[in-house]
């Protein structure tokens, strides 16, 4: 709802790869928990839950499916919501697997 610019998706992003170099620089749940940052501290079960559901098969299809993203919104920078939201059926996908 609150992604009303392409550059506004682009900040979704970047924060989304923020989050997943926390998970996947981390060897364990305790270590990922303390790199989570402090304003943060209400959703630390549902980061908890998404570590515990990815592997690294799912981390690498992510990061293709961001890279793809960043393409497309390239390409077609008009597209940039219909492009975030099939963005985000496609992580949820990939977590939920």
């Amino acid at each position: 709802k609150n992604i009303y610019s392409q550059s506004d998706l682009y900040v979704f992003l970047n924060t989304i790869k923020l989050y997943l170099e926390i998970i996947a620089s981390s060897s364990h749940i305790d270590e990922a928990l303390l790199k989570l940052p402090k304003y943060l501290f209400n959703e630390k079960d549902v980061f908890a839950k998404i570590y515990k559901q990815l592997n690294k098969k799912k981390l690498l299809l992510i990061y293709k499916n961001i890279s793809k993203v960043e393409l497309l919104i390239r390409k077609n920078p008009n597209l940039y919501y219909a492009i975030g939201q099939r963005f985000l059926l496609n992580i949820k996908r990939i977590i939920i697997s």
